[in-house]
């Protein structure tokens, strides 16, 4: 697996070359897709699920049916990728976009740096 970034190839997951530890894939579709989706996710081995669900439903007891069920289906018939990949297509226009006007504008009093992040 590897982590998206906008530009060059992808970058490995943080855990390397070790074996995946819980919790090491984990996020929020929040801030991948719309911030008052409030649903998160967590790749875990098989052993520990059923401690997870329970510990999920006893801190939160909110998350919508219909809500996890149309996220399911919007990744499983693939939209979740096609979406994904067009946001990183925007993302990088827009932030070439934005280094190119920074360094007309500003260039000549300051150095725009640009660190290799994900």
């Amino acid at each position: 697996m590897r982590r998206f970034r906008f530009s060059g190839p992808p970058l490995p997951l943080p855990a390397g070359n070790r074996q995946l530890q819980p919790g090491d894939l984990r996020g929020t579709m929040s801030k991948i897709l719309y911030p008052s989706l409030r649903l998160g996710y967590v790749v875990a081995p098989e052993q520990l699920i059923d401690s997870l669900v329970k510990i999920r439903s006893t801190m939160d007891q909110h998350s919508s049916a219909i809500d996890q069920a149309t996220l399911a289906r919007f990744i499983n018939e693939g939209f979740f990728l096609s979406h994904i990949k067009r946001m990183r297509k925007l993302y990088a226009e827009r932030r070439e976009f934005f280094m190119k006007e920074f360094n007309m504008l500003l260039g000549d009093r300051f150095t725009l740096q640009i660190p290799e992040a994900d």
